[in-house]
């Protein structure tokens, strides 16, 4: 085996363990859940650290293998696992992990600061789960809660939390980048 192909081979194998890494993360902080105003779990912050630390690719790929891994039946995400997992109202929010990843990714690899791209995307999550919620409660469950309720419920009660959460990824990625690059050598 040449050089150049042993190289190639060995990046690749640290780039799926990256993203291997990642998933795991991602797996353990949904377990961690903070009782502030209201209980929230640490996946963003997961998420955010994936797309601001990793390339685009990688961090995709570990929220892909994340929610991958929950939908195969490992019983990662917060309530267990398994195809069913679709039709539980906070399956949106697991959906929308890794294009939250891929935005983060983009808008800190474009020159925005990282705190406010890892806010803008995990604000994006909060919409997109909150509509899937408000789709699966009122057409699937045929939930009474109003919209409203659903918005102020699923939306805006995490925004701080999602704030506190970016300016956390933001501190933490300053310090680990130049580790996280070291690793791509």
């Amino acid at each position: 085996m040449n050089s150049e192909v042993r190289a190639r081979t060995l990046g690749q194998t640290k780039s799926l363990v990256r993203i291997a890494m990642f998933a795991a993360l991602t797996a353990a902080l949904g377990f961690v859940r903070i009782p502030l105003f209201v209980p929230f779990t640490l996946q963003t912050l997961a998420c955010m650290l994936a797309g601001l630390l990793l390339t685009r690719k990688e961090a995709v790929g570990s929220q892909l293998l994340y929610v991958a891994l929950g939908l195969a039946g490992v019983p990662i995400f917060t309530h267990g696992g398994g195809l069913g997992y679709v039709f539980e109202p906070t399956f949106g929010y697991l959906l929308f992990l890794p294009v939250t990843a891929y935005l983060i990714s983009s808008m800190d690899k474009a020159g925005l600061r990282s705190i406010p791209a890892a806010f803008f995307a995990s604000v994006l999550l909060l919409v997109f789960g909150t509509a899937y919620m408000t789709l699966i409660l009122q057409v699937y469950l045929k939930s009474q809660a109003s919209v409203y309720t659903i918005v102020i419920s699923g939306l805006v009660t995490f925004i701080p939390a999602e704030l506190l959460k970016a300016a956390a990824a933001g501190l933490i990625a300053d310090r680990l980048r130049p580790i996280v690059s070291a690793s791509r050598n």
